[in-house]
């Protein structure tokens, strides 16, 4: 199995293992960053998530598909190698949601692409679904949830929300991707995202993954991603709520 680097101590956390069932302790490493946080719901096995885990360093496992078509960009996407590991660049996943559901329910496709800032100072075309002339973004958070756990539902509530409102003004951006539905293992349909967005009203665009290329690569939910939008390399990836320390990531990408 993979391991992550976990919360106290920098101890290694063996995913999959309960709340009760803590990994072996492990050494701490210069170039990771670690800290407690709200445990994940345990992924596509539907068994309990452990707690909260972090990692700055690269980990084996499952590979995702390569990027796609660039969705009118005018940049060409980044080469691999492509994955959704702490140095990996994030595929060009094509998806289907909304921008801003709180302005519009209407599926339109969004692509990783749309978000690839090389200058870190670019701006989106006349023609663009996220507004003609608006920055592109300088951070992206791509968050990888499922329906069926509390833990996705209480970030959505009570986490993004205010987190979304400070950052947006400084070219921050979100990504919410519900990956399952109602059940484990139940991928999520479009009905799925229109109920949670007007549950959980969405200003940062909101999808769901037609292709099914995200979710065998999960093992708790939710799962984040902090993105470079200026090479599109993961650079933090955090399994459970958003906590301070890779806040700090994405802050850190921000300020480049």
């Amino acid at each position: 199995m993979k391991h992550l680097l976990a919360a106290t101590g920098c101890a290694l956390l063996l995913l999959g293992c309960s709340d009760d069932e803590p990994g072996g302790p492990g050494g701490t490493s210069s170039n990771s960053s670690a800290s407690a946080g709200d445990g994940g719901a345990g992924g596509s096995g539907g068994s309990t998530g452990g707690a909260g885990a972090a990692s700055a360093v690269g980990a084996g496992g499952t590979g995702v598909a390569g990027a796609g078509g660039q969705g009118g960009s005018a940049d060409a996407y980044p080469p691999g190698p492509y994955g959704l590991e702490v140095g990996d660049v994030v595929p060009n996943l094509e998806l289907q949601g909304f921008v801003d559901s709180t302005v519009s329910q209407t599926l339109v496709t969004i692509r990783l692409a749309d978000f690839y800032n090389p200058s870190g100072d670019g701006t989106y075309p006349a023609d663009s679904q996220y507004g003609a002339g608006a920055a592109k973004p300088r951070a992206l958070l791509l968050n990888l949830a499922a329906v069926w756990a509390p833990q996705c539902r209480n970030e959505s509530a009570e986490v993004l929300p205010p987190r979304h409102e400070q950052y947006a003004p400084m070219s921050g951006q979100f990504l919410t991707v519900l990956i399952e539905g109602n059940m484990p293992l139940e991928a999520a349909d479009a009905m799925n995202l229109a109920t949670w967005t007007t549950e959980y009203p969405t200003q940062h665009p909101a999808a769901i993954d037609p292709s099914a290329t995200i979710q065998p690569t999960l093992e708790s939910y939710p799962t984040n991603l902090v993105i470079d939008p200026r090479t599109m390399a993961v650079v933090g990836r955090w399994m459970g709520v958003m906590s301070d320390p890779t806040w700090a990531i994405f802050e850190n990408v921000l300020a480049l």
